[in-house]
């Protein structure tokens, strides 16, 4: 779809998100496209049909962008501010950008290219921290609705697969037909990340024969490892491929220096990765490997939706 003249930073939102649905690039959005890229772990597929059809004008089974941005800019409020400011700052980065040189044979004042380092390096910082805030104001909203729902976390009813110690594990459980079979779990919703360390903790804990000790005493000098978690929403059509590349990753993380731990859990086509770094320091440097790059790579063509990203710090020795 081309934009017009007059087209506003909330017309080119709609487009993007529009184009990022439509996954067979049709120009029109099916109900399992939508349901696939829209449901957010609270919304059960009866609303999410509901919500198909209220958006559906013409009722002949499909969304046109038409339709999306009517309902959509009905409903975005004070985030058209958001989506106009954002629009700003990457017309300005794109800017900044096209100041740096190319290569470093391009580099004429080592002075100038220090401040150019500094200032990105300060941008760069500024941009993430906005991130933060967001995050923990989606997760509210998100417990919210799930408390008002009442739905419950069974831990010990979650079914946990792959250990860094047995790399057999990390593949899908297989039926007598061959065909992957993913255990799932009494409740899909995990609930906060909060608890899903408390429960990874004892899961931890009973892999390597420990018991839980209780609440950890605060102490400064206690190293702190990183919890990563990954939340994937697999393709109906792609799971082979996708299930295929997380392998790989899994058996190449599993002896990766300074991965404590990984662990995937399944539920039909949501599949949720969990690894555990010894240090933030060891994170970063996992994911600027080509191991890391690779698996990403390969999610753009077999996800429903962008991955989903979280990590928080939990004791070390809740891992050792």
């Amino acid at each position: 779809m081309a934009a017009s003249n007059d087209s506003t930073p909330n017309d080119a939102f709609l487009a993007d998100l529009f184009r990022r649905v439509d996954k067979n690039d049709d120009g029109h959005l099916s109900l399992l496209e939508f349901r696939q890229y829209f449901r957010d772990g609270v919304m059960s597929s009866e609303e999410l049909v509901d919500l198909f059809s209220e958006i559906d004008m013409d009722k002949n089974g499909t969304i046109e962008i038409s339709e999306l941005q009517t309902l959509f800019t009905k409903n975005i409020g004070s985030f058209s501010e958001g989506f106009e400011a954002l629009a700003r700052i990457n017309d300005a980065i794109t800017s900044i950008l096209r100041t740096l040189p190319a290569t470093q044979q391009d580099v004429v004042d080592e002075k100038e290219m220090f401040f150019k380092r500094f200032f990105l390096n300060e941008l760069t910082s500024s941009v993430k921290s906005l991130q933060h805030p967001l995050d923990a104001a989606a997760q509210g909203l998100t417990d919210e609705a799930l408390t008002r729902r009442h739905h419950t976390v069974f831990p010990e009813q979650s079914v946990i697969h792959g250990d860094r110690d047995d790399s057999t594990t990390n593949a899908p459980a297989t039926g007598g037909g061959g065909q992957a079979k993913h255990p799932t779990p009494s409740s899909y919703h995990m609930g906060t990340l909060q608890a899903e360390v408390a429960r990874l903790a004892k899961i931890a804990d009973r892999l390597s024969g420990k018991v839980n000790q209780g609440t950890m005493e605060k102490d400064t000098g206690v190293p702190h490892a990183v919890l990563v978690k990954f939340d994937m929403s697999v393709l109906a059509d792609a799971t082979e491929t996708f299930h295929n590349a997380l392998k790989q990753y899994l058996s190449a993380v599993g002896h990766a220096d300074g991965c404590l731990r990984s662990n995937v859990v399944y539920d039909d086509e949501d599949v949720t990765l969990y690894e555990v770094w010894e240090s933030q320091a060891v994170l970063d440097g996992h994911m600027r490997t080509e191991t890391y790059r690779s698996f990403q790579k390969s999610n753009v063509d077999t996800l429903a939706v962008p991955l989903k990203y979280q990590s928080m710090t939990t004791p070390a020795s809740w891992w050792m």
